[in-house]
């Protein structure tokens, strides 16, 4: 098989609208064409290789050089399904445990934020410019790294604040739990609420990586490729049998044409005898 011809990719899918494909799509499940496709393939490569000169030529409408299409399509649908189910199997309990764990995050930062605000406060007392400061520079929780960024900023504060208290002041922060351990734990604060925020927005991205409407998509992609080879071989088999028809296997169903008898209305009058 050679190598994928851009101009032929292209062409195959001239006049194909997508709402088209789509509904295609969403009558197969997508394993189904994921099984049948290679035996249908190699089939189709078997029972052309055999065929002579004369006889290939009745098989119009295909061409060796859509095989390489459909396996690049047939690839895309594997790799896309399997993005799809890895989503699902995750489990919503799993998101919304992981969403969870973001926001006990911020809320426990935001209360260590506010406790280390008032404590501060306390130290450095209410008429003094470093309160407006304390005040200003701690910021807002409006976004996760606003609020990472805030606690950051306190943990440097608790240590500044200590190596410039007096003695006494500093017996007070020492008594009261203000101390290089408790800086640690508002830093290690910030980096959860950085980390669990980062870990939720991976977890979003991943939910919305591939939808169910871009998976049927490609599946009527694949469909569409199926479909002109099927088609070419099944008309060049009806002006000469001795061309056989590539077995569509799981996805036969999908070209099967399924008609409803029309019912006998319930209370028709017999036809009577002419």
């Amino acid at each position: 098989m050679g190598p994928i011809d851009p101009a032929i990719s292209r062409g195959a899918f001239t006049g194909a609208r997508e709402e088209m494909l789509l509904g295609d799509g969403q009558s197969i499940d997508s394993q189904r064409i994921l099984d049948g496709v290679p035996g249908f393939l190699g089939q189709t490569r078997e029972i052309f290789a055999k065929l002579q000169a004369p006889q290939q030529r009745i098989v119009v409408g295909y061409a060796q050089s859509l095989d390489p299409v459909l396996v690049q399509e047939t690839v895309t649908l594997r790799d896309l399904k399997n993005d799809h189910d890895e989503r699902t199997q995750v489990g919503s309990g799993s998101r919304a445990g992981g969403k969870a764990e973001a926001r006990r995050a911020t809320q426990e930062g935001i209360a260590l934020r506010d406790q280390a605000v008032g404590a501060l406060k306390d130290v450095i007392g209410r008429a003094t410019p470093e309160w407006a400061v304390l005040e200003e520079s701690v910021g807002t929780a409006e976004t996760a790294e606003k609020l990472a960024r805030g606690l950051t900023w306190l943990a440097d504060r608790v240590i500044e604040i200590r190596k410039g208290a007096s003695p006494e002041a500093l017996a007070v922060m020492d008594a009261t739990g203000l101390d290089a351990r408790y800086s640690d734990e508002i830093t290690q604060s910030a980096n959860r609420v950085r980390g669990t925020a980062a870990a939720a927005a991976v977890i979003t991205a991943t939910e919305t990586r591939v939808t169910q409407r871009r998976l049927d998509l490609q599946d009527g992609r694949v469909l569409h490729v199926v479909r002109k080879i099927y088609f070419a071989f099944r008309a060049a088999n009806r002006r000469n049998p001795a061309i056989l028809i590539p077995d569509l296997g799981a996805m036969a169903s999908f070209f099967t044409p399924h008609r409803a008898a029309t019912p006998e209305p319930p209370d028709a009058d017999p036809i009577p005898p002419q």
